[in-house]
């Protein structure tokens, strides 16, 4: 019996140090989208986009290398439609087109609060 409850001790140590461990990546990758969303508003302010075209390659295959993990930690269609949308604000800065860039970074950082709401632990989500 003494066994059985020292098993069960373990697991649920594992349990929790999965969920913090879940919850530090989380915030560190929303922090670090949210990051590259602040340095694109700063940046299209110029006239001259071709400085931002290599951090939108950077951007899209940073986010390429997140998803993995974050589609096994919940499957929403948000995560599909933030990837195209990242796809469509490199493609805007390519062809230097900034005000469809600028309207891709509002709706991206709309998307990325909702994903980190959706990804990280909240009481109401349990009530």
């Amino acid at each position: 019996m003494k066994q059985a409850k020292t098993v069960a001790l373990i697991l649920f140590v594992l349990v929790i140090a999965g969920g913090i461990a879940e919850q530090v990546y989380v915030n560190k990758t929303f922090s670090d989208f949210q990051g590259y969303i602040s340095y694109f508003e700063e940046g299209l302010n110029g006239e001259n986009l071709s400085s931002e075209k290599f951090e939108a390659e950077k951007f899209e295959a940073w986010w390429e290398r997140q998803l993995d993990v974050i589609e096994s930690l919940a499957h929403s269609r948000d995560i599909k439609t933030a990837t195209q949308e990242i796809a469509r604000l490199r493609a805007y800065i390519t062809v230097g087109n900034a005000e469809e860039a600028r309207v891709s970074l509002i709706a991206l950082e709309a998307m990325g609060n909702d994903l980190k709401e959706l990804l990280t632990f909240s009481l109401k989500h349990v009530i």
